[in-house]
């Protein structure tokens, strides 16, 4: 990653990310957080490259940018990569039905009742829509997913998924073809296309990947996306000896520690922040944590959960900014590098709102009044604002996202050719991005639309009227 020097020699004004580097600065100092990196790129120029705080505040292991991390549901976007590189090779297409690659499926029905939690002689209702491998990529498929992190079910939907927490925990399901079969043995919850729910779709997909390829998950991507652009510290398992000196630890407040099931250590310490008072979950040591060697989970998660807090891929902000920069140039990181897919591939995978066509659901989705859609790789904005009443911390339209759990976020504006990343490693949020100077996202877009405006000689004493034309609102991300 070049430093952001070369983007000030190129013109563009960057004293709004410098204000947020100042604003993360104190907040780590007022242990806010334990610590935190990330990233800013605009059109190929580093507009913001830092790290703050620990990753280890028990081991004194300082954050940096190549701190491993867990990503929890950032793993999608690359298992969906994966499916999306079979697609262009011809093995498969994105309006297949699922049981024909893999044949629990067939069977599928759709449950009769909302309380119904296990196939029952009431579930007799076939699907009247393809379950498709679009439909697994955008989250329409009728499945749902299963409770973890300590939460308790939301409902019906979530309920029925308990056991295969349990079932991944207890070791009775050792691989995705387990996992797979364990979930087309429970009713779908509504019939494919018929809305939007987060689910095991991309869980699914990792299995679609492993038999078209004949490869493990863990392998193919590997093999075919990993190594080529040199993701050297991704993957499903840190080795011991990597992890004592940089895997980043994981915090909870002590009530989520209870309820995933671990107990704090003699002697544990605290730390307060906003988030609540924060203890070390995922053991106490690096090497203890269940991503590490023999400990880690045997199913290669593609949704990047197992189980209560296991599976899933680890990486670093500057792993991750190699993959998104791959497709940000079309397929290909550098001239160097192989071509992973072909452009027109990419902007098959990113271009638009996958729901909104009668192949996924066939309109446009709103949560909670709010209207989103969703492609391949994530959330996308579709709703078109006048820049002075675009919210600092809404997606833009063609913008979109993704994150995991433990707050590991990115956003891509294709059309500008901005990535942000913006890691830490708690189950409890981030308090911040409430003042512009605080949000990674609204200072780089102000930095993008002053594109070709002469910088300021003197600082601004507020954020620009981008940053100030409304208070920032919450960013949605699905986690």
């Amino acid at each position: 990653l070049r430093h952001p020097s070369r983007a000030r020699e190129a013109g563009l004004d960057l004293v709004p990310l410098q204000r947020y580097e100042e604003a993360t600065s104190r907040a780590r100092a007022l242990r806010h957080m334990p610590g935190c990196s990330s990233i800013a790129i605009l059109d190929d120029q580093v507009l913001q490259v830092g790290s703050f705080g620990s990753a280890d505040l028990e081991h004194g292991l300082p954050m940096a940018t190549d701190s491993i991390m867990r990503l929890y549901c950032l793993t999608k976007p690359m298992v969906a990569t994966g499916l999306m590189i079979l697609v262009e090779r011809g093995l498969c297409k994105l309006d297949d039905e699922v049981s024909k690659h893999l044949p629990e499926f067939k069977s599928a029905r759709v449950c009769a009742k909302k309380t119904n939690l296990v196939c029952s002689s009431d579930d007799k209702r076939i699907a009247v829509r393809s379950l498709t491998l679009r439909r697994l990529l955008t989250h329409s498929s009728g499945l749902g997913y299963a409770p973890s992190l300590g939460m308790d079910p939301s409902g019906p939907d979530e309920e029925a998924y308990a056991g295969i927490t349990k079932q991944c925990d207890s070791g009775e399901i050792r691989s995705l073809e387990q996992l797979s079969k364990a979930v087309a043995a429970l009713p779908l919850r509504f019939h494919p296309g018929e809305r939007y729910m987060y689910s095991f779709g991309l869980d699914i997909a990792g299995r679609v990947i492993e038999v078209l390829s004949g490869k493990s998950l863990d392998r193919f991507l590997r093999m075919e996306l990993f190594d080529p652009i040199g993701m050297k510290d991704t993957g499903y398992c840190v080795p011991p000896q990597v992890a004592r000196k940089r895997m980043a630890a994981l915090y909870a407040t002590k009530d989520n520690m209870k309820a995933i099931g671990e107990k704090p250590a003699p002697g544990a310490g605290t730390h307060k922040s906003p988030l609540g008072t924060l203890v070390r979950i995922d053991g106490q040591r690096p090497e203890h944590s269940a991503w590490v060697g023999k400990r880690s989970c045997p199913v290669f998660s593609g949704g990047g959960i197992m189980g209560q807090n296991r599976g899933g891929l680890v990486s670093t902000v500057a792993d991750q900014a190699r993959f998104y920069l791959m497709l940000l140039r079309g397929g290909r990181l550098s001239p160097k590098h192989k071509q992973i897919m072909l452009p027109k591939t990419v902007e098959l995978m990113w271009g638009s709102d996958w729901l909104c066509r009668p192949s996924a659901v066939g309109r446009k989705c709103r949560d909670k009044g709010t209207l989103f859609g969703w492609h391949a790789l994530g959330e996308i904005g579709i709703v078109k604002r006048p820049m002075r009443k675009h919210y600092p911390d809404t997606f833009e339209f063609g913008e979109w996202g993704m994150a995991g759990a433990a707050c590991t976020h990115v956003t891509v504006v294709p059309h500008r050719k901005l990535l942000c990343l913006w890691f830490t490693q708690t189950l409890e949020g981030w308090p911040g991005w409430k003042a512009p100077e605080q949000n990674l996202w609204s200072a780089a877009r102000e930095v993008a639309l002053k594109k070709g405006v002469p910088p300021t000689r003197k600082r601004p004493a507020s954020s620009g009227a981008t940053a100030s034309a409304a208070p920032a609102a919450k960013r949605r991300r699905a986690t």
